[in-house]
Protein backbone atom coordinates (compact mmCIF):
# COMPACT_ATOMS: atom_id res chain seq x y z
CA UNK A 1 0.00 0.00 0.00
CA UNK A 2 1.34 3.66 -0.69
CA UNK A 3 1.99 5.74 1.88
CA UNK A 4 3.35 8.64 -0.54
CA UNK A 5 0.37 10.98 0.51
CA UNK A 6 1.63 13.90 -1.15
CA UNK A 7 0.31 13.80 -4.54
CA UNK A 8 -2.84 11.25 -4.81
CA UNK A 9 -6.05 10.70 -2.69
CA UNK A 10 -5.69 7.41 -0.36
CA UNK A 11 -8.80 6.36 1.11
CA UNK A 12 -7.07 4.29 4.22
CA UNK A 13 -3.51 3.54 5.11
CA UNK A 14 -1.41 2.50 7.93
CA UNK A 15 2.40 4.44 7.94
CA UNK A 16 4.24 2.08 9.62
CA UNK A 17 7.23 4.98 10.84
CA UNK A 18 7.76 8.87 11.84
CA UNK A 19 9.34 9.26 7.88
CA UNK A 20 5.98 8.69 6.83
CA UNK A 21 3.73 10.12 9.30
CA UNK A 22 5.97 12.99 8.88
CA UNK A 23 4.63 12.92 4.93
CA UNK A 24 1.17 13.64 6.72
CA UNK A 25 2.31 16.77 7.76
CA UNK A 26 0.96 19.97 7.31
CA UNK A 27 -1.69 17.30 7.13
CA UNK A 28 -2.37 17.34 3.02
CA UNK A 29 -4.21 14.07 4.51
CA UNK A 30 -6.65 14.03 7.25
CA UNK A 31 -5.67 11.44 9.91
CA UNK A 32 -8.95 10.17 11.90
CA UNK A 33 -7.23 7.24 13.85
CA UNK A 34 -3.78 5.71 14.85
CA UNK A 35 -4.59 1.86 15.42
CA UNK A 36 -2.84 0.75 18.08
CA UNK A 37 -4.16 0.59 21.82
CA UNK A 38 -2.89 3.92 22.67
CA UNK A 39 -2.54 7.02 21.40
CA UNK A 40 1.06 7.57 19.36
CA UNK A 41 3.60 10.02 20.52
CA UNK A 42 4.27 10.91 16.96
CA UNK A 43 0.39 11.79 16.63
CA UNK A 44 -0.55 12.54 19.95
CA UNK A 45 -3.79 14.64 18.52
CA UNK A 46 -4.76 11.56 17.14
CA UNK A 47 -7.48 9.26 19.01
CA UNK A 48 -6.89 5.60 18.96
CA UNK A 49 -9.94 3.43 17.14
CA UNK A 50 -10.81 2.42 20.14
CA UNK A 51 -11.79 6.05 21.14
CA UNK A 52 -13.96 6.54 18.59
CA UNK A 53 -15.89 3.08 19.26
CA UNK A 54 -14.15 0.63 17.21
CA UNK A 55 -12.45 -2.43 19.28
CA UNK A 56 -9.71 -2.57 16.76
CA UNK A 57 -6.49 -2.26 17.89
CA UNK A 58 -2.64 -4.17 16.31
CA UNK A 59 0.07 -2.91 18.65
CA UNK A 60 3.05 -4.09 16.84
CA UNK A 61 5.70 -6.27 18.81
CA UNK A 62 8.98 -7.88 18.67
CA UNK A 63 10.66 -9.95 21.12
CA UNK A 64 13.69 -12.69 21.21
CA UNK A 65 13.14 -15.90 21.59
CA UNK A 66 15.30 -19.02 22.28
CA UNK A 67 15.23 -22.38 21.79
CA UNK A 68 13.03 -24.45 24.53
CA UNK A 69 15.73 -26.43 26.12
CA UNK A 70 18.21 -23.33 26.31
CA UNK A 71 19.30 -23.62 29.69
CA UNK A 72 18.38 -20.60 32.44
CA UNK A 73 22.11 -19.46 32.72
CA UNK A 74 21.92 -18.34 28.83
CA UNK A 75 18.51 -17.30 29.25
CA UNK A 76 19.32 -15.01 32.51
CA UNK A 77 22.86 -13.88 30.34
CA UNK A 78 20.55 -12.62 27.09
CA UNK A 79 17.90 -11.10 29.67
CA UNK A 80 20.31 -9.17 30.78
CA UNK A 81 22.21 -8.13 27.99
CA UNK A 82 18.81 -7.49 25.99
CA UNK A 83 17.43 -5.37 28.94
CA UNK A 84 21.58 -3.11 29.08
CA UNK A 85 20.66 -2.26 25.79
CA UNK A 86 16.50 -1.39 25.31
CA UNK A 87 17.45 0.69 28.63
CA UNK A 88 19.93 3.15 26.43
CA UNK A 89 19.11 6.43 25.42
CA UNK A 90 20.53 5.73 21.74
CA UNK A 91 18.38 2.63 21.57
CA UNK A 92 15.59 4.15 22.26
CA UNK A 93 16.07 7.21 20.08
CA UNK A 94 16.24 4.80 17.50
CA UNK A 95 13.45 3.41 18.24
CA UNK A 96 11.71 6.62 18.35
CA UNK A 97 13.52 7.65 14.82
CA UNK A 98 11.33 5.02 13.41
CA UNK A 99 8.02 5.82 14.75
CA UNK A 100 8.15 2.69 17.09
CA UNK A 101 7.53 3.22 20.81
CA UNK A 102 9.69 0.77 23.48
CA UNK A 103 7.90 -1.05 26.45
CA UNK A 104 8.92 -4.16 28.24
CA UNK A 105 7.21 -7.03 29.46
CA UNK A 106 7.42 -9.41 32.17
CA UNK A 107 7.86 -13.47 30.59
CA UNK A 108 4.19 -14.21 31.81
CA UNK A 109 2.85 -10.97 30.34
CA UNK A 110 4.53 -11.19 26.80
CA UNK A 111 3.12 -14.66 26.63
CA UNK A 112 -0.27 -13.78 27.68
CA UNK A 113 -0.24 -11.03 24.84
CA UNK A 114 1.33 -13.07 22.45
CA UNK A 115 -1.11 -15.98 23.02
CA UNK A 116 -3.50 -13.47 22.74
CA UNK A 117 -2.41 -12.27 19.36
CA UNK A 118 -1.85 -15.51 17.59
CA UNK A 119 -5.54 -16.59 18.53
CA UNK A 120 -6.94 -13.23 17.72
CA UNK A 121 -4.68 -13.50 13.91
CA UNK A 122 -5.37 -16.89 13.55
CA UNK A 123 -9.54 -16.34 13.89
CA UNK A 124 -9.30 -13.38 11.31
CA UNK A 125 -6.80 -15.56 8.67
CA UNK A 126 -9.49 -18.64 9.05
CA UNK A 127 -12.18 -16.82 8.37
CA UNK A 128 -11.27 -14.96 5.47
CA UNK A 129 -10.43 -18.35 3.79
CA UNK A 130 -6.83 -17.39 3.36
CA UNK A 131 -4.70 -20.26 2.16
CA UNK A 132 -0.87 -21.01 3.02
CA UNK A 133 0.53 -22.38 -0.37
Amino acid sequence: MSTDHRDIDTPITKPQSNQNISKCRPWPVRVIAVTGSRRSTALPEVPTLAEQGIPLSTDSWYAVFAPAKTPESVQRTLRSAIAQVTASADFKKTLSDLGLEPSSLSIADFDTMRRKDVAAWSELAQLSGVAIE
